[in-house]
């Protein structure tokens, strides 16, 4: 059910953007997500890493209905 109702609101454009965007929304996501570009997220990876934190990045975006796009992001991680 909470599933139905995250991918109900990835729909809405507008509150997408708000939490890619917004200082508020980045201060409640912060601590799970290290960054919107592979490259922010390795950042984050090698800092926690250097502090002994152990590390697994997960690529968001899995809804994908077209196969193209999945083999896509499959390639770039």
């Amino acid at each position: 059910m909470l599933r139905s109702f995250l991918l109900y609101l990835s729909d809405h454009k507008r509150l997408r953007r708000w939490m890619e965007t917004s200082p508020t929304a980045a201060r409640l996501t912060e601590r799970f997500i290290a960054g919107l570009k592979l490259e922010d997220a390795l950042a984050v990876t090698e800092r926690l890493q250097k502090d002994g934190v152990l590390v697994s990045l997960d690529r968001l975006g899995e809804r994908s209905e077209e196969r193209r796009v999945g083999k896509e992001c499959r390639s770039r991680w």
